[in-house]
């Protein structure tokens, strides 16, 4: 399980890979257990902006646009994974 400097770690990381202001196009939750959202479907976050990335405790917390916020658990890989959207490719 990761420990907080590990947590610190990625959350520097992801403000630094310009997520503040990013819009979630799409969800792809492996493990929808990592995540702690309270009343709110998962799908609400589509479309809405990122608006700050902080860490709480062993949790990163997410506030999105509209003043809802997700924290996010590392499990035990201590892994969280972006997939910037990509351009259509022109033929």
């Amino acid at each position: 399980m990761p420990e907080l400097p590990e947590v610190e770690t990625v959350v520097r990381q992801l403000r630094r890979s310009r997520l503040v202001g990013a819009r979630v196009l799409g969800l792809d939750l492996h493990t929808p257990r990592c995540l702690r959202c309270q009343s709110v479907p998962f799908a609400t976050l589509i479309g809405r902006s990122i608006s700050r990335i902080s860490r709480r405790g062993k949790f990163i917390r997410l506030d999105f646009s509209g003043r809802l916020t997700v924290l996010v658990h590392l499990r035990m890989t201590g892994v969280l994974s972006v997939n910037p959207r990509r351009p259509a490719r022109q033929t």
